[in-house]
């Protein structure tokens, strides 16, 4: 797996769909869910994405759906404990500081990061910090920004056009 914590690599994928094969003999899985499953989580975590699944595998006998793998992908940091540790930064006094990487959460940190940082947290309403913390938080979590419109790459970084996303996928 990545443990850069970037995208998921299509071996990886394979490796975590071949678990799910093994560990649900009965669950059957059409090519067109692949691919879908593909598209939806190739952006995540590969890791994060492997231990959500595996969660599902052992909370059920069947096909892991999508919210129960983001469901066990957010699972180990609330969105409440991202606020309540953002929320314990804005109290520091001035010039005081802390360990981003050992006094709060990895997801909290990103969160951090794209609010942009300690200084511009402390000028936010606590509406204003509700709401950008909900906005980054699933993209911090799973890596997709609401805001951000789902692209179909390839290695080169270029989208893709239809024809060949199914020429692609057909490959799997």
């Amino acid at each position: 797996m990545d443990a850069t914590g970037g995208s998921m690599k299509l071996d990886e994928f394979k490796v975590v769909m071949a678990q799910i094969k093994a560990y649900l003999p009965h669950a059957k899985v059409s090519k067109e869910t692949k691919n879908a499953y593909w598209l939806k989580f190739k952006d995540m975590d590969g890791i994060k994405f492997a231990n959500a699944v595996n969660k599902c595998i052992d909370q059920s006998d069947f096909f892991p759906t999508v919210h129960s793998i983001l469901n066990n992908m957010t699972a180990e940091i609330s969105i409440g404990e991202v606020i309540s540790e953002l929320r314990w930064i804005m109290r520091l006094y001035p010039g005081q500081t802390f360990s981003a990487s050992t006094d709060i959460h990895p997801i909290t940190r990103q969160v951090l990061n794209e609010i942009g940082g300690k200084m511009s947290l402390g000028q936010l309403t606590e509406d204003k910090l509700q709401y950008k913390v909900k906005n980054i938080y699933k993209y911090a979590i799973v890596g997709i920004g609401e805001d951000k419109p789902a692209q179909i790459g390839n290695r080169e970084n270029r989208p893709m056009q239809l024809g060949e996303a199914i020429e692609f996928f057909k490959k799997l």
